[in-house]
């Protein structure tokens, strides 16, 4: 039988029919079809840069498709928290569909996707040294990268192996490494 509205357009290869089957099907607010879903959508997180060219709204929301604002922010570890764990969890949210770099201490220390609701998260390959942490993540959606708030947290020792070398020791009573000289 013939398709019809609201799934006008026939897909041959599998005798069903989709609200669009191609980019040639979608106009308007929505130019793209999401070919994973057969809907019409403003833009697709793999073509963003085309999509979503004009400067104004320079990030594709994976979820909603459409073009947005970039954002991204950190949620953990908790502002100010004292932690004994040296590959700390890090978290946050950022628009779906994101590449999310992971800055401690300004070098960034990794890259992650944000998932179709926003979140993040990336643990650490390396322990992190005792001491106060500064994290912060960056999205490069358009000519100028987003960053987020600022999270400080701080690591503390456990063992000596915690404070990398033979002339720092864990001071258990201040939960800090201390240098020898």
């Amino acid at each position: 039988s013939a398709c019809a509205a609201p799934a006008p357009y026939c897909d041959p290869n599998v005798g069903a029919c989709y609200a669009c089957v191609t980019d040639l099907h979608c106009a308007g607010a929505t130019p793209r079809c999401d070919v994973a879903l057969h809907r019409c959508r403003g833009c697709a997180v793999a073509t963003q840069s085309e999509d979503c060219a004009d400067g104004a709204a320079p990030a594709c929301d994976g979820a909603a498709g459409v073009c947005v604002a970039p954002r991204v922010d950190v949620s953990g570890p908790d502002e100010g928290s004292l932690l004994t764990l040296m590959r700390p969890p890090l978290t946050g949210h950022a628009t779906p569909g994101q590449t999310v770099m992971v800055q401690i201490d300004g070098l960034t220390v990794g890259a992650v996707v944000a998932d179709m609701a926003g979140d993040w998260s990336f643990t650490p390959t390396m322990d992190l040294p005792a001491g106060e942490h500064r994290l912060q993540a960056v999205v490069s959606a358009g000519p100028t990268p987003t960053e987020s708030n600022v999270h400080t947290f701080s690591l503390g020792c456990t063992s000596n192996d915690h404070c990398g070398g033979e002339r720092a020791l864990c001071d258990a009573a201040r939960n800090a490494c201390v240098s020898c000289l």
